[in-house]
């Protein structure tokens, strides 16, 4: 499906399913967490937690398990 076939149908949604089209691409768009992903503090964060993470202060756990707890989590 291309852009303007998109467009195209939600030209031909009422305004209420337009409207809610809008407020769930401003939900994508939007960063909800408040935090700037790119702020200096984030970076200090990251620098952290991977200084910890290459000393062995902190362990480190396979994505597929703390993917399959978020999983499991959710059912």
């Amino acid at each position: 499906m291309t852009i303007d076939e998109i467009k195209d149908l939600i030209a031909k949604l009422s305004p209420a399913e337009q409207d809610e089209i809008r407020q769930y691409i401003d939900a994508l768009q939007s960063n909800k967490t408040g935090i700037d992903p790119f702020s200096d503090e984030v970076w200090e964060e990251i620098n952290r937690r991977d200084a910890a993470l290459q000393s062995g202060e902190m362990d480190s756990y396979p994505a597929r398990d703390i993917l399959k707890n978020m999983l499991d989590s959710l059912s």
